[in-house]
């Protein structure tokens, strides 16, 4: 249920349609994530006004209990094997990596590489401001595609959802999304953040580009008791590689720095 007291922002130019739920997922968990679509999507971010908080006044989650893959497993000759265990955005967000986590993706789902279409109980335990996102798609989708929620359980019972974009937070790999023009991204708050510029040429080939989002908590002094990683059913699968936070701060009088793609 939304806060009456909240004021609609104004909302971006960009347009998430409906996904259709394919047959094969589960009639309860159809119906849930249809009713968490069902509510209007309010808005896309806008920059803050100033750099972020640094990793060390923030706090990061271990996603190892639910990582699918972890880097150190991949053989030397996959893509994965260059990631680094540490990645810094480049608004200095540091992101330790442990493996991968995904959720379902229908263009791999229909050759056969099922995974889960969430992924539930990921522990915060507490009152945050902004959530970091390490995050990439594996394939491709249509600009303005929903790939990913993010749905954050509150103490008081309350539900948000935050929504990630194909083209508005993150790319996919491979040759079709290697060029500069392809890198370009909606959501001014979402850059890439591995390989630095320097590296890019070495790393061309493989394909991988890890990015980082920003989200803000449109309740941040509320308690956050956990988060789950929802597939939205595009066409890519959504990989999640680090999530880190930033305690409670003072927010700015602008409503349009307040923006983000929540129900």
């Amino acid at each position: 249920m939304r806060d009456r007291n909240r004021t609609a922002p104004t909302t971006l130019p960009v347009s998430f349609p409906a996904p259709r739920l394919p047959q094969r997922v589960g009639r309860e968990w159809r119906t849930r994530l249809a009713r968490l679509l069902a509510v209007p999507l309010l808005a896309l971010p806008l920059p803050f006004a100033g750099r972020v908080g640094a990793a060390e006044t923030g706090r990061g989650v271990d996603l190892a209990p639910f990582v699918g893959e972890r880097i150190e497993d991949q053989w030397p000759s996959s893509n994965w094997a260059s990631i680094p265990r540490e990645v810094e955005s480049s608004d200095g967000v540091r992101f330790q990596i442990s493996g991968i986590v995904r959720v379902t993706g229908l263009a791999a789902a229909r050759v056969g590489n099922w995974v889960p279409p969430q992924v539930v109980g990921i522990p915060v335990g507490g009152s945050f401001d902004t959530l970091h996102l390490l995050h990439t798609l594996e394939g491709a989708d249509r600009d303005g595609t929903p790939v990913l929620g993010i749905l954050l359980h509150y103490e008081d019972g309350g539900e948000r959802l935050l929504r990630v974009g194909a083209g508005v937070h993150a790319r996919g790999g491979g040759s079709e999304s290697r060029g500069e023009a392809s890198s370009r991204l909606a959501d001014p708050g979402s850059s890439i953040a591995w390989p630095p510029a320097s590296l890019r040429p070495e790393h061309a080939r493989s394909g991988v580009r890890l990015f980082a989002s920003r989200f803000r908590n449109p309740r941040p002094g509320v308690a956050v008791r956990t988060l789950d990683f929802l597939s939205l059913f595009g066409q890519s699968t959504p990989c999640i590689l680090g999530l880190t936070f930033d305690p409670p701060a003072p927010r700015p009088a602008d409503p349009a720095l307040d923006r983000k793609s929540v129900v």
